[in-house]
């Protein structure tokens, strides 16, 4: 699952529960406050759209959860995406994306979310062979979906994202062409619309999460 921060707390949502590869979405929003160093169990998550291995975000005090997996590592991919609202709890379905993805992780430059990475698992034949190339953008001014013409250049899921400035950060991962984790890190530059390739990771990892303890302007040249 992929962890969003809101209002100085830490939000899981889209994730699964269980025992590989049978595991279960899971019910409700879990909520961690730092502050008070206490979890609590949020709103439910409505149960015609609960999934895990999804791809979560927040833009303007809204938290967005993508794509994902419905039936644990087995079937059930969607291309979901839908709105959450803190204040009110209120749930919003909006336009699919172009295709189906899980185990990636979302994020958000400017007024676009970016889904980058992932697969479509089906375990246990094809767990990480079926991974996704292409590149799917929701532009949050239009409402609306479009695909990017440049693919990710290392295809792969179970990866990290993270944005800096003006690119969006993919580290590490895992598929059928590798037989270890993989290392590379690997940004795309939303303003050159292009990809970068950026030094690589001393080891390889999947299935992890990416934090920025600091940025500066200097992202942006």
């Amino acid at each position: 699952f992929q962890t969003v921060s809101y209002d100085d707390k830490l939000y899981v949502l889209g994730a699964m529960t269980g025992k590989y590869p049978d595991e279960t979405p899971i019910t409700n929003i879990y909520i961690y406050d730092p502050e008070g160093d206490i979890w609590t169990k949020g709103p439910e998550i409505p149960i015609e759209r609960r999934r895990g291995g999804a791809g979560t975000a927040v833009f303007k005090g809204k938290i967005y959860l993508v794509c994902g997996i419905v039936n644990g590592h087995k079937d059930g991919h969607v291309s979901w995406m839908d709105e959450f609202d803190p204040k009110t709890q209120k749930w919003t379905v909006l336009p699919d994306a172009p295709r189906t993805r899980d185990h990636f992780q979302a994020s958000v430059v400017g007024n676009q979310l970016y889904a980058v990475g992932g697969r479509k698992t089906m375990a246990p034949e094809n767990t990480f062979t079926k991974t996704i190339a292409e590149v799917d953008v929701f532009d949050f001014s239009k409402g609306e979906w479009y695909t990017l013409p440049q693919e990710i250049p290392t295809v792969r899921a179970g990866t990290s994202t993270v944005t800096l400035g003006k690119y969006v950060i993919i580290l590490g991962g895992e598929s059928g062409s590798s037989k270890y984790a993989h290392i590379e890190t690997e940004a795309y530059d939303t303003k050159k619309k292009k990809w970068v390739k950026m030094v690589s990771l001393i080891d390889g990892r999947h299935g992890m999460g990416t934090c920025l303890l600091y940025t500066s302007d200097a992202a942006d040249e």
